[in-house]
């Protein structure tokens, strides 16, 4: 019930910002102008920090630490050098969070046919600076789906090819070096009637994005996932991520994880771990220990036993803390480079990170 009001909600958000040509103008707070740098320092493990931000305060400020402002900061990535990239949703804008917690706004010039980005999804940084942005799927936006900034600032758009209902996930694949797309069939297709979720090679191709399509059968499923998905048209590569270890690991249904592997096996993993609603998962790469966010909580799994981190606790405030004494409501997540630290979009509106190590 809580997902369906949060889906309404921005549904709702998205309808009026369409109207607008510009970044929605929000309340500022008070102390918006009196930004508190983060301390950087050793903590022990577990331990929950806010990074950038401040709990339901939002808003649209360039700063360092809390007096940052976000409006629904969704997709991230983490570069080698600890550079934080954010969809910022709701502004319009992707923002950069330095190793030092200074927030900034990434420069996106127009299209060549005069569009502006709007309501950036998911992302990914490639090694030579690349920005690759997914934005939200819907037939209310009218704009490009997929921008990529070019290092010397030229921007590429592209749109989604016929025959697909959305793209929702977009993964950097470590072992080809290749960035995939997530999405599921059109319910009006009748060209592939027993297969529906799908992945592409994040190619542009005819001005289109997608090239070399990977299709997932629904006969692999448990019986539950087959028929949650073929009633809600949900697919699973709403959420995907690709290991170290040529396996794609995939989400059915939002309680169950699944492998595909390079000689094309599909199958279900961890069939016995309960879980709500993954919203987005991620793998070290020695591929030991897989970290979820399941409906708002962090959890790891490792030698198939499944671990709590941390997750919604009252009052709700968005609190730091240890452990179980932190309020988190986790969204997308980021490993850093030497994985000693998990980066997490929170639903509060703030960017955090949790230490493993």
């Amino acid at each position: 019930m809580k997902r369906n009001y949060l889906l309404i909600a921005c549904t709702a958000i998205l309808i009026s910002a369409c109207k607008k040509d510009s970044v929605p103008d929000f309340k500022m707070p008070e102390n918006a102008d009196q930004p508190l740098a983060v301390t950087v320092a050793a903590v022990q493990p577990l331990v929950v920090t806010t990074i950038a931000g401040l709990a339901r305060s939002v808003g649209y400020v360039d700063g360092v630490g809390n007096g940052a402002r976000f409006a629904y900061p969704d997709g991230i990535d983490v570069t080698d050098d600890g550079t934080i990239y954010i969809a910022d949703t709701f502004n319009n804008a992707i923002r950069k969070i330095s190793p030092s917690y200074v927030v900034s706004t990434v420069k996106i010039p127009k299209s060549t046919d005069g569009q502006t980005l709007r309501f950036p999804h998911r992302l990914r940084v490639m090694k030579d600076g690349t920005i690759n942005i997914l934005t939200v799927n819907s037939y209310l936006l009218p704009n490009h789906k997929v921008w990529i900034l070019k290092p010397d600032g030229k921007v590429l758009t592209a749109d989604f090819k016929p025959g697909y209902r959305t793209y929702n996930a977009l993964e950097r694949d470590p072992y080809t070096d290749y960035l995939w797309i997530g999405g599921n069939m059109n319910a009006n297709d009748g060209t592939i009637k027993d297969e529906f979720g799908v992945f592409e090679k994040f190619i542009i191709k005819n001005k289109l994005i997608g090239t070399d399509n990977t299709y997932l059968p629904r006969k692999s499923l448990l019986a539950e996932d087959a028929l949650a998905i073929k009633s809600t048209l949900i697919s699973s590569t709403r959420t995907f991520f690709c290991g170290y270890n040529n396996i794609k690991y995939l989400v059915f249904g939002g309680k169950h994880i699944y492998k595909l592997t390079s000689s094309g096996q599909f199958s279900v993993i961890f069939k016995d771990l309960d879980f709500t609603n993954i919203r987005c998962l991620v793998v070290t790469k020695d591929s030991r220990t897989i970290y979820v966010a399941d409906n708002g909580r962090i959890k790891s799994i490792f030698n198939n036993k499944l671990t709590y981190l941390a997750g919604p606790q009252p009052p709700h405030d968005g609190g730091d803390g240890t452990g179980s004494s932190a309020d988190v409501d986790a969204d997308q997540l980021a490993l850093a480079n030497d994985e000693s630290a998990l980066y997490f979009t929170d639903r509060s509106g703030i960017i955090r990170k949790i230490t493993l190590r």
